[in-house]
């Protein structure tokens, strides 16, 4: 449980502090939107629900043939293709998802390899796979919303000089992090 809030907060990090540091304010707002925000969840939906199934489909067929040190190069070309497909699938839409840069594909990407390496370590089914694959995209998005809402706020807030940008977002997610960490003993494995 400790892994997956570690992986979601770390994605969310990289995702907000990419904005953050983007010198473009069309950027900014281009994402600050709740419509992007929206979108983008749909993406990551997708994304991470597939990488999940991929990751234990692809892992089960290794061992069928007593060929697991083909696990990772397996996944990752699993999840070039899925990425790419999804691309091509968002971008043909007249209101697809508008990515700020490449850092922003750079932590989707992470996140989908996170959780394909996990379900196929960890869990028991397909099912599994799929029902943890919506779950951590439900959490990245709820995430990915508060951090929306904490850099706005922050935006608005008189902070001091040197906490601007990223410092500032740094010890937000510090909270954030130790709020969280509450929920930590939870689920009993």
């Amino acid at each position: 449980m400790t892994s997956l809030l570690i992986l979601l907060l770390g994605t969310v990090l990289i995702q907000n502090s990419t904005i953050v540091l983007g010198k473009n304010a069309e950027q900014i707002t281009a994402r600050a939107t709740i419509s992007a925000e929206i979108s983008i969840a749909l993406l990551t939906l997708l994304s991470l629900t597939l990488s999940s199934m991929w990751g234990y489909l692809i892992t089960n067929v290794l061992v069928t043939y007593k060929i697991e040190g083909l696990r990772t190069p397996a996944i990752l070309l699993g999840l070039v293709f899925i990425f790419s497909i999804e691309r091509l699938i968002f971008r043909r839409r007249s209101h697809a998802i508008r990515w700020p840069n490449f850092n922003t594909h750079l932590s989707n990407q992470c996140a989908m390899l996170g959780i394909a390496l996990f379900s196929s370590d960890y869990l028991d089914s397909l099912y599994a796979a799929f029902i943890y694959g919506l779950g951590a995209s439900g959490m990245l998005a709820v995430l990915n919303a508060c951090f929306l809402a904490l850099r706005q706020r922050v935006d608005m807030a008189d902070v001091p000089l040197p906490f601007k940008g990223i410092p500032i977002a740094l010890i937000s997610v510090g909270f954030m992090a130790l709020g969280l960490l509450g929920f930590s003993g939870m689920v009993r494995h």
